[in-house]
C-alpha cells in the first residue's frame, strides 16, 4: 500500500510460523484499505514451527527450498 515490495523470505516466513502470522494478521486488520479488498491474511492453519515440532534452521531450509523451486520454475 505504500510502494513497498515484499520480502520473499519474510512473506514465506509469516505463512508457516504461527507467532508471525498473528502479527501479520492484527497489522492487516488496522489498515483500513485493506478490509476494502477484504485482504485479513488469515490463510491456513498448517504450521512449520516450535508449536509442530519444527526448529528455525527447518524453516530456513524450507524457505529456501521453496525459495529455489519458484527460481527453477521461471527459467
Amino acid at each position: 500500500m505504500k510502494g513497498k515490495l515484499p520480502d520473499p523470505y519474510n512473506s514465506l516466513k509469516a505463512l508457516i510460523d504461527k507467532d508471525l502470522r498473528q502479527k501479520v494478521i492484527q497489522t492487516n486488520l488496522a489498515v483500513p484499505e485493506l478490509k476494502d479488498v477484504y485482504t485479513e491474511g488469515v490463510g491456513h492453519e498448517f504450521r512449520v514451527d516450535r508449536t509442530t515440532g519444527f526448529t528455525e534452521e527447518d524453516q530456513d531450509a524450507l524457505i529456501k527450498y521453496l525459495m529455489i523451486l519458484n527460481c527453477r520454475n521461471k527459467l
